[in-house]
């Protein structure tokens, strides 16, 4: 990666330790806390200074962050019409912390008054209120796509804030007006949520957000029409407050990833785990991807997965993906590694993308057809329609993927393959 496409190969090059993609732009977080990008800048999600493509989006380049470490990064989807997709990156300098945000801004997500994109990160200054500083900031979530977007910030006070998108009370604010300014997400009119954990958001077009507290319950804003997103029993998006999901005070209390959900266009599902390790999933399941034995349901309340806990499951992956087939559709699928190296998959396999040998869709979780002893670790490749891929990172070093091979973009050597199993890439 480095050596054949980096900015100016005579300079050190830092060891990349994180990928991040969204749609056609790429984005590399080197080992001394640089971050990089190549690929799609329709609207300034690159960084480079502009919005639109030239020839220097097609090699890794540096993006400008003022000198500083990234400490944290976040980016949209960006699936959709142009890719438009915007981000933020946490930044330490040796005068403190900055918050810069670049990209789409048509929602006014990047809470600066306005809704121009951005192509140059730009310090974010309106995020700040009283103690919760850039300093104070512990995560960042970047969500929805195009003029849906919406970012939230949150602080070491257990307070979030946000801004952008909130035609469905994404931005927890009691309506649902869109908003081109920084403030905290409300319990109701008068009182902010606190205490907040861990915050997440879904990909979908119409997205919303998710909140664990510390005293172990979890909230939701934004959309649920015909979605049951909230995980309360009901399919709509009002009152334009944080919803709690169903079950009350059984989540985590301390701070970690416990929250897992995907999305496309209206559609997606949500898998979290209970304090007591058990995990339950709800939402959409027309393919199968809740792995309730069901497909073409919906689920507003959370139910329980049988047979499977935290303490012998190692990442739980869910996937919607969108595709224009006719008319708007999405597919589902969700992928379980285990510590023993075991995967576990169900869904939508139109092309055998999810490696257990068979097209079509599966309602119950089946294992894939792989050595266990050989899986480091596991993603998903392609979220643009159904030819997708579960793709296994081996220990040896290869990649190894399934599906149709479209373009040559699971790397098998042809442009015509098609297989139900895992494949080597040809690297």
């Amino acid at each position: 990666l480095w050596d054949v496409s980096y900015e100016n190969n005579n300079q050190p090059q830092p060891v990349p330790v994180k990928l991040y993609t969204s749609s056609d732009s790429l984005y590399v977080l080197g080992s001394d806390g640089s971050l990089w990008s190549t690929g799609d800048n329709y609207t300034g999600q690159l960084g480079k200074g502009y919005t639109g493509d030239a020839a220097a989006n097609y090699y890794l380049t540096k993006i400008n962050l003022g000198g500083g470490v990234v400490l944290k990064f976040a980016v949209s989807a960006g699936i959709g019409h142009n890719a438009s997709a915007f981000c933020m990156a946490l930044v330490q300098q040796a005068n403190g912390r900055f918050l810069y945000g670049w990209g789409h801004n048509g929602s006014g997500a990047m809470g600066n008054g306005g809704t121009a994109d951005i192509g140059s990160p730009t310090i974010l200054s309106g995020v700040e209120a009283g103690a919760d500083t850039f300093n104070t900031i512990t995560d960042i979530v970047c969500t929805g796509r195009q003029t849906t977007s919406v970012a939230a910030v949150l602080f070491s006070s257990g307070l979030v804030r946000a801004s952008g998108y909130n035609a469905h009370g994404q931005l927890a604010r009691g309506n649902n007006t869109a908003s081109t300014s920084w403030n905290y997400v409300k319990m109701d009119a008068s009182t902010n949520l606190s205490n907040v954990v861990e915050i997440c958001g879904n990909d979908a077009y119409y997205s919303g957000l998710y909140f664990r507290t510390s005293g172990g319950r979890l909230y939701h804003s934004g959309y649920n029409d015909n979605a049951g997103y909230a995980g309360n029993g009901t399919t709509v998006s009002t009152p334009y407050f944080v919803k709690e999901v169903s079950g009350g005070a059984v989540w985590p209390t301390g701070s970690g990833k416990f929250i897992f959900t995907s999305g496309a266009f209206w559609h997606g599902q949500v898998w979290a785990i209970r304090a007591d390790r058990s995990i339950y999933r709800w939402g959409v399941n027309w393919h199968g991807n809740l792995g309730d034995g069901t497909t073409m349901t919906l689920r507003p309340t959370p139910q329980l997965l049988s047979g499977y806990t935290s303490s012998t499951v190692k990442r739980i992956m869910p996937i919607f993906v969108e595709d224009w087939d006719g008319g708007y559709r999405t597919y589902g699928a969700t992928a379980l590694l285990m510590n023993d190296g075991r995967i576990f998959v169900t869904g939508r396999s139109a092309y055998g993308g999810l490696g257990t040998g068979t097209t079509g869709t599966l309602s119950t979780f089946t294992r894939v057809r792989f050595p266990k002893e050989k899986v480091k670790d596991i993603y998903w490749i392609n979220k643009k329609n159904q030819n997708f891929s579960l793709c296994v990172l081996g220990f040896d070093g290869n990649l190894y993927t399934a599906s149709l091979n479209n373009n040559n973009m699971f790397l098998r050597g042809d442009t015509s393959a098609s297989t139900t199993i895992l494949t080597q890439a040809r690297l």
